[in-house]
This record gives C-alpha cells, sequence and structure tokens, in this order.
C-alpha cells in the first residue's frame, strides 16, 4: 500500500477532479488517500465527493500563510499515513496526474538507489525539488518534519536539508524542465515562464485564476497532453495535433542548450540558514 497525501486550501475543484483521477486510473495498487485542508477558516469546504473517496479528510482550523500554510498541510497529514505505507506521494489538489503508473516507476527506483526522495528538479540553476508531486519514503517523511519549517524558498529549502542530511533524492524526469529555456522565449512566455503540462507523465498542473474559462480550458489542455478525449472537450484530430506540438515543444526545450552546463548551480537558500549549517556545499 501507498500513501497520497493530497493538500488543498482553496482550490476545490482541481481537488475534486484530482480525487477522482487517483480513484479511476491509479489502480496498480492500493492508495491510502489522506486530504488536508486549511481552507476552512476562510469558508472554503471540501466537497462531498472528496469526503467519500478520500480514506481520511483532515480540515485543520488555522491556516499559517502561503509558505508555512503548506509546511503546515504536510506536518498534519504525516500521522494519517500508515505505517505500512512505505511510500507516500505529496500531491498538490492542482496537479491532475492520469496514472500511477509514474508513482511505480520511481517506488521501484527509489528502493534500488536507496534513496528517500524522488520528484521534478524545480529550477535547473538550483539545488531545487519539486513539491507539487513527489514520491517520498513514509519513515523520512514522519521522522523528520523539519524538513518543511522552511522560512525561504521551499522548494531550495527541501532539497538543502536532504543534500545536509546526507540523504539521497533522484529526478522524476519526465515533470522536467519545469521552466522554459530562455532560448525558448520566441515560443511566448505563456503561464509565467512554467510547463504546466507534461505528457511523458500524463500531468497537468495549471492554475484555474489563471485560465480564461477556468475548469473548461484545463480540461481540454488535459485532452491535448494525453492526446486523447478524457473530457468532452476539442475534437479528436485538433487534440492529437496539439498533443504532437507539445511534445515536440518538451524535447526541444529538454535538448537546447543552458547555462547549467557549464555553471554550478547556486544554493538557493540563505547561507546562515541554521538547519542547513552542516551542509559544507
Amino acid at each position: 500500500m501507498i500513501g497520497v497525501l493530497l493538500r488543498v486550501h482553496d482550490r476545490m475543484a482541481d481537488l475534486a477532479v484530482c480525487v477522482d483521477l487517483i480513484r479511476k486510473y491509479w489502480n496498480r495498487d492500493r492508495y491510502h488517500l489522506v486530504v488536508v485542508s486549511n481552507g476552512r477558516p476562510a469558508g472554503h469546504r471540501l466537497p462531498e465527493s472528496v469526503r467519500a473517496a478520500a480514506d481520511r479528510c483532515v480540515e485543520l482550523e488555522r491556516n499559517s500563510g502561503h509558505l508555512q500554510g503548506n509546511a503546515q498541510l504536510v506536518q498534519a497529514g504525516l500521522g494519517h499515513i500508515p505505517a505500512e505505507c512505505r511510500y507516500t506521494v505529496l500531491l498538490e489538489a492542482d496537479t491532475w496526474v492520469f496514472s500511477d503508473a509514474l508513482v511505480q516507476k520511481y517506488v521501484r527506483r527509489l528502493a534500488a538507489a536507496n534513496a528517500v526522495w524522488a520528484s521534478a528538479e524545480w529550477i535547473e540553476k538550483r539545488w531545487s525539488l519539486g513539491l507539487d508531486f513527489a514520491v517520498v519514503e513514509t519513515a523520512y517523511l514522519q521522522g523528520n518534519p523539519q524538513t518543511f519549517n522552511y522560512t525561504t524558498d521551499a522548494e531550495s529549502w527541501v532539497c538543502h536539508r536532504l543534500r545536509a542530511e546526507g540523504r539521497r533524492f533522484i529526478y522524476i524526469t519526465e515533470n522536467m524542465p519545469v521552466h522554459q529555456p530562455k532560448c525558448l522565449k520566441f515560443f511566448g512566455q505563456r503561464h509565467g515562464g512554467r510547463f504546466r503540462s507534461f505528457p511523458r507523465a500524463g500531468m497537468v498542473t495549471h492554475h484555474l485564476e489563471d485560465l480564461p474559462h477556468g475548469l473548461e480550458t484545463k480540461q481540454y489542455l488535459a485532452n491535448v497532453c494525453l492526446g486523447r478525449r478524457e473530457f468532452p472537450l476539442g475534437d479528436e484530430p485538433t487534440i492529437r495535433r496539439e498533443h504532437r506540438r507539445l511534445r515536440m515543444l518538451m524535447t526541444l526545450a529538454a535538448c537546447v542548450p543552458r547555462s547549467r552546463w557549464y555553471r554550478s548551480k547556486q544554493r538557493g537558500v540563505p547561507a546562515d540558514a541554521p538547519s542547513l549549517r552542516t551542509a559544507g556545499q
């Protein structure tokens, strides 16, 4: 059995789809789904469909803010992951994953590499790890809650904690690159310069508030990412054509020259961060 710790504040429409996809398509193993929300004080209640599908729902009475709130959600959910779950998937509500093939692949890779964490490289020029989708050893998560006591950029903080402790991590390459290389600016800087569709992973991460027509547009973009009509939007020939274009763009983005090929990575967190003093890097 594998744990899933699904975090949400106000993206309840996203959450309902995310949970439905897990229960519909994650079928290569058994998954213990814990949904943790800190949106209740602001009036964001969990949908009934989510309550019915989750194994456990945790609604916090306080929201510590954007940065600490994210850490708060992880820490609040960890105690509800059963001991028999050797690995746990950390997931955000706006991250839709249409198959658990990636989970199964990186569970095996973590075991083979004696590593505790797998996720995308968040920013290539810095030591950083994505937090929207990560596969992590449960014992590490539950034994090291301080990993999420970040006071600065969360993705860099977590990566440096792992390095400071001598813990091994591996990259989920299907979810990379996250940010658009500068030399591809002629394609346009959409979605804040980030890629939000990952066809090799079958994953989309768009924010509804950034899209015209919100949920409907994201569902169409999910169709394009998958190359098929999962949602009743768009026609098949157009979806397949746009899917091919997306895959070509992602392939090009992975191959074009970038500064990380000839420069050392930046630390990305304050040098005087107390929990990182032992890193020696």
